[in-house]
């Protein structure tokens, strides 16, 4: 899985502010220019549901704190970028919307040209942030499956008395041919010979 590219064109998006103030119109306008269309939510609205991850962009006011950040944790925010929009920089406000997911900031009142570097570092940050989830989510599925490798090395080494060596080639190119990870592979070919279901190709297929 290669790294995701820089997104630099933002049109399309559905920016949800959750705000007090039922309209911000310096961001909604700096929006709009990027393509953006905005939704506004009061703290005292039903959170809003189905957020898309490909299409929506969360902007949530700092000042809710406690009760519109706490509100949000207990809807359970979707994967979404997430901007902070500051007016008071306390450092409790400021650790709840990081753990809301904030990767970009605005300060009240906000000025147009900060609109833009905003989207791009919570967007992208937040392409980032998926990517690097998606890979240790790939390493720990290949550490634990790295016990299936172990145990069907073995038993083939045992089955057609062969070296450590080939044993793991012919396991190799078996999963090629499936278009598997050398563990998944493993792992379903022990059960195969566990229920008697099949047979890996001996060493004269190398």
């Amino acid at each position: 899985m290669s790294a995701p590219a820089r997104i630099q064109n933002f049109s399309g998006l559905r920016a949800l502010v959750v705000s007090r103030q039922t309209e911000e119109q310096p961001l909604e306008a700096a929006l709009q220019r990027l393509g953006i269309s905005a939704a506004f939510h009061g703290p005292d609205d039903a959170w809003p549901e189905a957020l898309s991850r490909a299409h929506d962009l969360l902007i949530i006011e700092s000042d809710l704190h406690p009760r519109g950040v706490a509100g949000a944790q207990e809807a359970g925010i979707a994967d979404v970028p997430v901007i902070g929009l500051l007016g008071v920089e306390a450092p409790g406000r400021l650790r709840a919307l990081m753990a809301l997911g904030a990767t970009a900031f605005l300060r009240k009142p906000v000025y147009a040209p900060a609109v833009y570097p905003a989207v791009y570092l919570a967007v992208n940050a937040h392409r980032e942030r998926q990517y690097l989830r998606a890979q240790l989510a790939a390493h720990d599925r290949r550490r634990g499956g790295r016990r299936f490798l172990i145990k069907a090395i073995i038993a083939l080494m045992r089955r057609d008395e062969c070296g450590e060596d080939l044993a793991y080639e012919i396991l190799r190119r078996a999963a090629m041919r499936e278009r598997l990870s050398i563990e998944a592979y493993c792992e379903l070919w022990l059960e195969r010979e566990a229920a008697s279901l099949g047979r890996l190709p001996g060493r004269a297929q190398l």
